[in-house]
Order: structure tokens, then C-alpha cells, then sequence
């Protein structure tokens, strides 16, 4: 006889959830050294310097933004550093939590079944919208474009470059 999600319980339950939880992090925090900074996120840590207030001063003229980010990453950065993996870290932290979230909320509107189905989805998930800075570790290559890596060969307007 094949046991069905009803029948397992809880304790299994929140085991699958604590796997779930694992696989995020590992999605999240996999190869956070393996490239130097990029353009975009020196700028972020670029702004971190200074005075708090330097740094909505900052932020108002040359970002279109809000400085929530870039407060967090401020006291981020006094904490850990400002190497590749502490920046990347603070993003990679809220990504892994996003999947209790998601769960909490998809509980309330559906099952458990269907609320760690979704989070298990999530967890999993090293796309670019996760991945704060494109493709990577899964970088099949130059080909692999984001918005502050345009594809090989191409601007990033997408008109050819020669």
C-alpha cells in the first residue's frame, strides 16, 4: 500500500521542512566567492561607506531606490565585512528566508501539502530573479546574460558589438 501525504506525520513533516530549508540555503549560498564583485553591487557597497546620513544623502541624488537596502547592508557590512561573500550573503540570508514565508503564507491559503510544495519550488529555485547577481553558480558560460553581464558579443541594448 503507497502512503499518501495524509498519512505522514508531523514529525516526518517537519523534517521535509527542515530539507526544504537546507536545499535553499544551499541554492542561496553555493559559490558566493567564486566572482568578484560586480559593477552593481561595488556601487552598493560603494554607498555603505560613510555616515548613515551620507548615505540617504547618497541615495536621494543618484539612486532611484529607497536606503532600506542600503541601511541593512550598512550595518551588514560593519558586522562581516565588505568582501565578495558578506555583501552577497545579506541577500542570500533573505532569500532562504522567503521560503518560511512563502510556507506560512500557502498555509493559510491551502494545505500543508500544497504550502511545502511551493516552498520546496522556491527553495529549489537558483534562477535570476533568486540569484541576486545573475546566473551563477550554474553559469553555463559568457552566454549567460543579466542585467550587469549583457551576453557575450552583445551591449546591453542587445545591439552587436564588434
Amino acid at each position: 500500500m503507497v502512503r499518501g501525504w495524509a498519512e505522514i506525520g508531523e514529525r516526518s513533516f517537519r523534517i521535509l521542512l527542515i530539507v526544504v530549508l537546507a536545499i535553499a540555503a544551499e541554492t542561496r549560498f553555493l559559490g558566493l566567492a567564486d566572482r568578484s564583485l560586480w559593477f552593481d553591487e561595488a556601487y552598493s557597497v560603494s554607498v555603505t561607506h560613510g555616515s548613515f546620513l551620507q548615505l540617504v544623502w547618497s541615495v536621494r541624488l543618484f539612486d532611484t531606490h529607497p536606503p532600506l537596502y542600503y541601511a541593512l547592508l550598512k550595518g551588514w557590512t560593519l558586522l562581516f565585512g565588505s568582501g565578495e561573500i558578506a555583501v552577497r550573503s545579506l541577500s542570500a540570508v533573505f532569500g532562504v528566508l522567503m521560503v518560511p514565508l512563502l510556507y506560512g503564507f500557502a498555509r493559510r491559503m491551502a494545505d500543508r501539502e500544497v504550502a511545502l510544495a511551493a516552498a520546496a519550488l522556491l527553495a529549489g529555485s537558483a534562477s535570476g530573479c533568486i540569484r541576486f547577481s545573475g546566473c551563477w553558480p550554474l553559469d553555463p558560460g559568457p552566454r549567460c546574460g543579466s542585467p550587469s553581464r549583457p551576453i557575450e558579443g552583445r551591449s546591453k541594448r542587445g545591439v552587436e558589438q564588434r
